[in-house]
């Protein structure tokens, strides 16, 4: 899924970041990842609107943060992409 929440959770579980910020996806990462499937129909709308130029990547990202039911401080930490650190 092509959002920021989807970005800064791979980032967050995978070491398999590449140059320039992008993620390396294998089969086992992507098993691991904890995903919801069962959307609502709401959400497939603005995805096809964004398919179509109807609609931006803030209104998928918008939609995607309604779907997991995040709080607007989950939402603003995943959009100011701040890391646990795992050191």
């Amino acid at each position: 899924m092509n959002s920021k929440l989807f970005d800064w959770y791979l980032k967050l579980t995978t070491e398999a970041e590449v140059q320039g910020g992008g993620i390396q996806l294998y089969v086992t990462t992507l098993e691991k990842t904890l995903l919801k499937l069962d959307f609502p129909q709401s959400l497939t709308d603005i995805i096809y609107r964004r398919t179509i130029k109807e609609a931006t990547d803030t209104d998928v990202n918008n939609a995607i943060f309604d779907a997991y039911q995040l709080t607007t401080e989950e939402r603003n930490f995943i959009l100011n992409d701040r890391r646990v650190n795992r050191s």
